[in-house]
């Protein structure tokens, strides 16, 4: 489940073009495959945006309905529901048991308080609405979608970007030169100063870049408690091992941290990788699946844990976050607008 906190652009509720480019806008691609609930604030901006892979919502649709309802219905009174497909819509068995689900989706959401204004099947440019199969009150394969209404122009991302290619964005072959050995104590007061950007990244020596992958190898989850709290709770993290330090990395419970630390711990991983090798590329990406899982980007958070446990199949940190992202687990900071992430 990936929930987006944000969408400042007011549109019609059922102008589906904007909605899809609104989609797009947020995850930085259109997911396919997928529902996605947008919510509405009292003056009809879009607002808070969740998505779940459809084959695990529609067989316990109300259940999964519930549980996005109870997290939206904090601060929304009305959504919308969108069932994204690869193929159009199309009358059969798909689009009776979609209706049927989707039906038992959106009384999930309004059993927790949150009104559905309007659902729609949106599939290969085509949208009708989602609850009604009958092709004599809504035709298939339905209207076609408009893209070029200002609205969605305006939404639309300059280029989409799929969780996978930000995820190889990540990896690159080792070709810069090896760092000196460094200090993994030194790494953190290191990480702590990057993060409170009070050091010039872009000059940093050989032997701090050791510094940093020393750190980075050993305790990827010190470098967490570093960056999300201060160096205080980075030292105390190295005196745990990972099964002890893992409940209370992963739950994310209390005052969101600074996102611009954690901005900067992640573009600072994207400047490391090519120094990284083995354990240390490894940590790179099971630290941004946290980072993203603490941001609510569900979908992102999979990708880059997946990625690291194929590097690295022990991973502790890598294999809880897949763990949470396969479960539908949201961060509890990403659930409320004023601990939530801002950005894209």
């Amino acid at each position: 489940m990936t929930i987006h906190p944000i969408s400042p652009v007011a549109v019609t509720a059922n102008a589906v073009g904007d909605l899809l480019a609104s989609v797009a806008n947020v995850f930085g691609y259109t997911p396919t495959e997928s529902l996605v609930v947008i919510g509405l604030t009292r003056d009809n901006r879009l607002s808070t945006h969740v998505r779940v892979d459809l084959h695990k919502a529609l067989p316990i649709a109300h259940d999964f309905g519930a549980e996005i309802g109870r997290m939206m219905s904090l601060e929304h009174a009305q959504c919308i529901a969108l069932a994204l497909t690869e193929e159009a819509p199309a009358p059969g068995a798909y689009s009776d048991t979609l209706a049927h689900q989707g039906s038992a989706f959106c009384a999930g959401l309004e059993s927790a308080g949150i009104t559905v204004k309007n659902a729609w099947h949106i599939g290969n440019n085509y949208s009708r609405p989602m609850l009604d199969s009958d092709p004599a009150s809504a035709p298939y394969p339905g209207e076609l979608i408009d893209p070029t209404t200002p609205t969605a122009q305006a939404l639309k991302p300059h280029k989409a970007t799929s969780p996978q290619e930000i995820v190889e964005s990540y990896q690159a072959p080792h070709t810069a030169p090896t760092p000196p050995q460094g200090s993994t104590i030194t790494g953190l007061q290191l990480w702590d100063e990057i993060a409170a950007d009070t050091i010039d990244t872009a000059n940093l020596t050989a032997l701090e870049t050791g510094h940093l992958v020393a750190a980075l190898a050993a305790h990827p989850m010190a470098i967490i408690a570093t960056v999300a709290a201060d160096l205080l709770e980075g030292i105390s993290a190295l005196g745990s091992d990972d099964d002890r330090e893992l409940p209370r990395t992963v739950q994310a419970i209390g005052d969101a941290p600074d996102w611009n630390r954690i901005d900067r711990l992640a573009a600072m991983l994207k400047t490391l990788t090519p120094y990284t090798v083995q354990r240390a590329s490894s940590n790179v990406h099971a630290i941004m699946s946290w980072i993203n899982y603490a941001k609510g980007r569900g979908t992102l958070a999979l990708a880059f844990a997946e990625q690291a446990q194929h590097d690295s199949p022990g991973n502790h940190l890598a294999r809880s976050i897949h763990q949470l992202a396969i479960n539908g687990t949201v961060s509890p900071w990403a659930v409320y607008s004023w601990t939530a992430y801002k950005g894209n």
